[in-house]
């Protein structure tokens, strides 16, 4: 079990650090604040392109043109491209999907959706995000049985950072998750190989490579070491 303490964006920044560089537990980055990143504390718009329009585009636009657009997120009427993940993304999260998606189906607690799968939490604008990993309980799988965005927040949201993220822009689109009813957020980072885990009472916790991944009320019973995640 992880036992370092910190807060929302203390974490978020502490992921980017190099070792021996982490940023103080009591220490909020400056770049992390939301009033400092502005509309574009809504996803990594550092790294996108950005096709613009007089009108803004809505979730059924997005839907119609979803075949021909790629890899993009809709925020606040915007589109917004994405680059494609490396290859040490996408095996990450393929591989924490896999064991997720197996004590989810032994122990019956709901549902995991794969990466790119949009939620519609936001209306006039519009607003889609796509984590990389999505989980829903039992209970409100229902709800989120359709052919278009899923209306409701995932119980977990898991993102997994690219090397040319922005410190502020991933603490927001975590603070974003939260500010929409999602229970539980987790940050995978590559470089540091940990898992930051968020909370929305605004607790977070990093869970190291010699640690366990645990699922908390969440995902009941769930636990993975990082060692095998990242061995992987």
């Amino acid at each position: 079990m992880a036992t370092d303490g910190v807060g929302l964006c203390d974490g978020v920044e502490n992921l980017f650090a190099r070792p021996g560089e982490g940023t103080p537990a009591n220490t909020r980055p400056p770049s992390a604040s939301p009033a400092s990143t502005g509309r574009a504390s809504f996803g990594y718009r550092s790294a996108m392109s950005t096709a613009s329009s007089d009108q803004p585009m809505t979730a059924d636009d997005l839907l119609a043109r979803s075949s021909e657009l790629g890899r993009c997120e809709l925020i606040e009427g915007e589109l917004v491209m994405m680059t494609p993940a490396g290859g040490d993304h996408g095996a990450i999260v393929n591989e924490l999907a896999w064991h997720l998606n197996r004590h989810v189906r032994e122990h019956e607690l709901g549902k995991i959706w794969a990466a790119e799968t949009g939620f519609l939490l936001e209306r006039k604008p519009d607003t889609v995000r796509a984590p990389d990993i999505a989980f829903i309980a039992t209970h409100r799988v229902g709800e989120a049985q359709t052919p278009t965005f899923i209306p409701i927040p995932p119980d977990l949201a898991v993102e997994v950072n690219s090397p040319h993220d922005v410190v502020g822009e991933v603490a927001a689109k975590v603070e974003w998750w939260l500010a929409h009813g999602t229970a539980l957020v987790w940050v995978v980072d590559l470089r540091s190989r940990t898992v930051t885990k968020y909370h929305p009472d605004g607790s977070a916790r990093v869970v190291h490579i010699n640690e366990t991944l645990t699922g908390d009320d969440v995902l009941p019973g769930f636990e993975l070491p990082l060692a095998k995640l990242f061995s992987a």
